[in-house]
């Protein structure tokens, strides 16, 4: 973007893996536009060792969103963040100021274990309602298996 404008955009196959377009992307946006310093936005899907590895080497800022799954930090950020009480609340986006209830979506800046990164833990009503959404139906799923294959399904109590 420049000035809030995009000046590119690029369309990739639709089995490619996003991780595998960032270092072509930033090699693209370098030689057509000469750009030296720019900041790189990625979601989880962009992220990988080597792609930060490559921004970092190249001097270049970014932000991008971690998996929470696999990751062994991850709960430690989340820890720090509940443990205080300093949240900034989000703007709602277009979609969702348009609802009749928009959710809230709030961030707060906890310490991250290595010099010079910044880590932003976010809470989205939105995405833990989904979330929410997914464990149900992937738990109503197991439980009618059970039944389907004649086992009786209880309540751990």
């Amino acid at each position: 973007m420049m000035d809030g404008w995009p000046i590119a955009h690029h369309v990739f196959a639709g089995n490619r893996l996003d991780q595998t377009t960032v270092g072509e992307v930033v090699e693209d946006l370098r030689r057509r536009f000469g750009l030296e310093r720019w900041f790189f936005v990625g979601d989880r899907g962009m992220v990988t060792l080597k792609n930060v590895e490559e921004l970092r080497q190249a001097g270049q800022g970014y932000l991008v969103g971690l998996q929470r799954r696999n990751r062994k930090d991850i709960p430690h950020y989340i820890e720090q963040a509940l443990a205080r009480d300093n949240w900034q609340e989000c703007p709602a986006g277009i979609a969702a100021s348009e609802r009749a209830v928009a959710p809230r979506t709030r961030v707060q800046e906890v310490a991250g274990k290595e010099l010079g990164v910044r880590v932003f833990v976010v809470h989205s009503e939105e995405r833990e309602q989904y979330e929410r959404g997914m464990r149900e139906l992937s738990m109503e799923r197991t439980r009618q298996d059970w039944r389907d294959c004649g086992c009786e399904w209880r309540r751990a109590s």
